[in-house]
């Protein structure tokens, strides 16, 4: 009876659909090996074996690998709640893949559809753009960017196109970051960055952080680092003629160097940290948060100095100047966030005096 049930290998890939060769590395790597021989040597497979055969077809089917299968098979890990798991979460990432796939085809074909004239050139430079950012932000911020660039003007593009090409002309030119005609790119430069980072602060300080550190960003975008510095410079002697407003020309000039000596730089990394920490719930009491507060006081001191009638100035200037808050994040929740760890850091010393 038992013989009858007897395949040959080349039956047994017949009814499962698998090769001949691959039964013959299954049975090379231990994980399904012939119960018997014929005479001549030929691997011959009872029910039993059939029965694992089709049990390593049902894990292969949920993902599993065959080293994973035949441990699980062998009762080794076999946890089989871990196991699902495991692949729904591989199952999530393909999907959530695939959905960004289909986002980006779909937006490229919104495109083609209203575009009277579609550029080859344009379009694939769209294209590495999405790619970039598929890689580096999460989904919920991919999707937050989408809507950022749907709510904007259908000439932004344009607009920043324009003043990319004018601040690389001046570049060119050695026309001096401190001229007029580069301050006023400065300016038209926080205008086009203002709605957005209005709209989602921690959203635009880590855009701003991608398209600094990537070259691929940047060559896309047609940007790189030499425009970003110059604009630095421009906007920092944009704002120290807007303090000049709010300042006794003793106490402008009495800052002016240290003002322009510290790049913007170190403040949008301090408020990129802070933005992340308030996303995450923590209180202003945390001490990941009090720690930059005292980063900020100290940044604050370096670039301003330390005369509290400046500083006053300078706080009431930031808080009530529509221009000086132009493409800025201190007239945003982040401001009050930090105030709020700043009024428990002075909290904390005066209580130890």
């Amino acid at each position: 009876m038992e013989s009858a049930m007897l395949l040959k290998i080349g039956e047994l890939a017949r009814q499962t659909g698998l090769t001949v060769r691959t039964l013959h590395h299954y049975d090379a790597i231990g994980l399904l090996r012939p119960s018997g021989r014929a005479e001549n040597g030929y691997r011959q497979y009872n029910r039993n074996d059939v029965a694992r055969l089709h049990q390593i077809q049902a894990l292969r089917r949920l993902g599993l690998s065959l080293e994973e299968a035949g441990a699980l098979l062998a009762g080794e890990n076999a946890d089989i709640g871990a196991i699902v798991a495991q692949q729904i979460a591989h199952l999530n990432s393909q999907i959530e893949n695939a959905t960004l796939l289909r986002d980006r085809l779909q937006r490229l074909q919104e495109d083609f559809v209203t575009a009277a004239e579609p550029d080859l050139q344009e379009w694939l430079a769209t294209l590495e753009l999405m790619a970039i950012f598929d890689k580096h932000l999460t989904l919920e911020e991919t999707a937050r960017w989408r809507t950022h660039a749907q709510a904007s003007r259908a000439d932004e593009g344009r607009a920043w196109k324009e003043l990319a090409e004018h601040i690389h002309g001046l570049i060119r030119a050695r026309v001096p970051p401190a001229s007029p005609d580069a301050q006023d790119c400065a300016r038209r430069w926080m205008a086009l960055v203002d709605p957005h980072l209005k709209r989602s602060p921690q959203l635009m300080l880590k855009m701003d952080a991608l398209y600094r550190d990537q070259p691929d960003l940047q060559a896309a975008a047609g940007l790189d680092h030499l425009l970003f510095e110059y604009v630095g410079e421009a906007a920092a002697h944009y704002r120290l003629a807007l303090y000049a407003r709010h300042l006794t020309p003793a106490q402008l000039e009495g800052m002016r160097e240290s003002f322009l000596r510290h790049p913007n730089g170190l403040w949008v990394a301090l408020c990129r940290d802070l933005g992340a920490l308030m996303d995450t719930g923590a209180a202003p009491a945390d001490p990941a948060v009090q720690a930059l507060c005292l980063r900020w006081r100290q940044l604050f001191a370096e670039c301003y100095g330390s005369d509290p009638e400046v500083k006053a100035r300078i706080l009431h200037a930031q808080a009530t100047d529509p221009q000086l808050m132009l493409g800025s994040v201190w007239d945003t929740p982040l401001r009050a966030y930090l105030d709020a760890g700043l009024a428990h850091l002075e909290a904390q010393e005066a209580s130890h005096v």
